[in-house]
Formats: C-alpha cells, sequence, structure tokens
C-alpha cells in the first residue's frame, strides 16, 4: 500500500488536500504532524463545509482539520462486520496506528471489500 497519497503534512492547505483527495478516491485524507503522528482527517464533507462559510483555500490544514476521527490501532482485534459497519456509516479511510499514533496501515474500502469471502 502506497499510503503517501493518503497523507498530508499539518503545514499543508486545504487545496492541496483536495488534490490529494481527487488523487487517492477515498474522499478523505489524513493529516500528520511534524513526529508523523496522526493528528487528524480532512474529508469531502469537511470541505464542502469550508467553501459554503467561504474560507479561504490556502488556509492551513491546522486549522480545519477534524481532530476526532475513527481509527484501529495495530494489535486490536478487530472484525469484518464492524469495519464494514463503518463504512456503512460513511467513513472511507480507517487509519491504524501504533501506539505512538504512526500510520502503520490504512483499511479502505476498496481492499476491504476484496478480500471478503461472500460465498
Amino acid at each position: 500500500m502506497d499510503s503517501n497519497r493518503y497523507i498530508l503534512k499539518i503545514d499543508s492547505i486545504i487545496i492541496d488536500a483536495i488534490e490529494c483527495i481527487e488523487y487517492n478516491q477515498t474522499r478523505c485524507v489524513l493529516i500528520i504532524n511534524e513526529n508523523k503522528k496522526v493528528i487528524g482527517v480532512l474529508s469531502e464533507g469537511d470541505i464542502i463545509r469550508l467553501l459554503l462559510d467561504k474560507v479561504d483555500l490556502t488556509s492551513p490544514l491546522s486549522n480545519v482539520m477534524n481532530k476526532s476521527f475513527k481509527y484501529f490501532y495495530e494489535n486490536q482485534n478487530v472484525d469484518t462486520v464492524t469495519v464494514f459497519n463503518m463504512f456503512l456509516d460513511g467513513v472511507t479511510l480507517i487509519p491504524v496506528i501504533n501506539n505512538d499514533r504512526i500510520l502503520v496501515d490504512l483499511i479502505i474500502p476498496s481492499n476491504f471489500l476484496k478480500g471478503i469471502d461472500l460465498r
């Protein structure tokens, strides 16, 4: 997995997030700090609300990111139903982090659904 297409640094701006989301096609981007810790997300919905509020697209992500987001720890036992329900609830990108909040994996719908045996 090329996680770089889903991540932006904290000093990036909103237009960077728009470009990243267009490229990764998950409708969301993860935001990391200088220590590579996942500290927030920004979704297409967040961006639409910002546009409606006429927020400048050169505003830094640190000012507009959502600090409350869904994630799993790498050692957490996660069942398929939980992940599937998160996707049904509109979550499009689930980071898997270690105890230091460093990204170790990503769960995205396309990869997740490929791994499910529907028989």
